[in-house]
């Protein structure tokens, strides 16, 4: 598999255009830049190598976690969206933030249409998918515990959930106390 299953026809589409993934088949490769304007053919644009940071996931206690070769990038970073102002619609806007950790691993490593990497976790944890019922919030669980642990070792910023629910519970009361209800 190259690239995000998600992303399979776009990636697809990138490689019909002749691009070739830089070292070869990577699941976790950064796709190029497209842009395609109405008089011109689609132009690729290499991201170069030394230009994203990503994080390689290990775990705080089983070191067999480096082993599945997991990484995701330090920031997300889209270009694909759409922002209108004053009637004009910018097709292509970008945007960065942070990431939660549960973003990663509960959603892009986790989802059956994405990485799907839950049964391959907790079969390595020596969980019994067939006998225990709780064995993807035992994997996903761990996995979370990985993301966390590899930003917070690169030095990358992240937050948790119960840190973005704090921050959002501080943020209600703000608003509450300028007479604004959020």
């Amino acid at each position: 598999m190259i690239g995000d299953p998600l992303n399979l026809e776009l990636t697809r589409a990138i490689e019909s255009l002749g691009w070739r993934p830089p070292g070869g088949p990577d699941r976790f490769v950064i796709l190029p830049l497209v842009i395609k304007t109405p008089h011109q053919r689609p132009q690729l644009y290499e991201i170069p190598l030394d230009a994203t940071l990503e994080v390689p996931i290990s775990h705080p206690e089983f070191s067999w976690f480096a082993e599945l070769g997991l990484r995701w990038p330090a920031l997300p970073a889209i270009s694909n969206m759409r922002l209108e102002i004053g009637g004009i619609n910018y097709l292509a806007t970008p945007f960065s933030g942070w990431y939660a950790g549960y973003e990663i691993g509960a959603r892009n490593l986790s989802d059956a249409n994405r990485y799907d990497m839950l049964s391959v976790i907790a079969r390595r944890l020596g969980l019994d998918l067939a006998k225990e019922s709780l064995w993807r919030d035992t994997a996903i669980l761990e996995l979370n515990r990985a993301v966390l642990h590899s930003y917070r070792k690169a030095s990358v910023s992240i937050v948790d959930h119960p840190e973005v629910a704090a921050k959002f519970e501080l943020f209600c009361k703000q608003e509450e106390s300028a007479g604004r209800i959020p």
